[in-house]
């Protein structure tokens, strides 16, 4: 749902263009970073990783919250009107950078993203695939 936060057929300009395209790389490199930082979490989960669970949990929220900077470059960037436009996805880039120091990083990471997708949702700042398909 935070990737499909705003329709495509919105980018416009060039710039737009460019940013939506190239906006893509970390979150791609994320997104696989993402899936070997679960492996590490699963090897460290099962006792067979060479890790704690601090480093473990950090394999994944580093890149979940790298995804979600490459989410807010290509969606949130262009249209900011207020500093405090980023606030929410900053909190949750930070949060996730603290999460793993409890030692359940992966988890309470899970709890942080529902936690931004559920405020989007209640704001209204992620459209709705019923309210988009009458839109147009």
């Amino acid at each position: 749902w935070l990737y499909f936060e705003r329709p495509v057929r919105e980018r416009t300009t060039m710039r737009e263009g460019f940013t939506w395209g190239y906006g893509h790389l970390p979150i791609w490199a994320a997104a696989a970073a993402v899936g070997a930082g679960l492996a590490v979490a699963i090897e460290q989960a099962t006792g067979h990783g060479a890790l704690d669970a601090i480093s473990a949990g950090y394999t994944v929220t580093i890149p979940v919250a790298i995804y979600l900077a490459g989410l807010w470059f290509i969606h949130e960037l262009a249209r900011v009107e207020s500093w405090r436009d980023g606030v929410p996805a900053l909190a949750t880039m930070a949060a996730l950078l603290i999460v793993p120091l409890t030692g359940w990083g992966v988890f309470l990471g899970g709890v942080v993203v529902s936690a931004l997708l559920a405020y989007k949702l209640a704001t209204g700042r992620i459209q709705s695939a019923v309210s988009r398909s009458t839109a147009t």
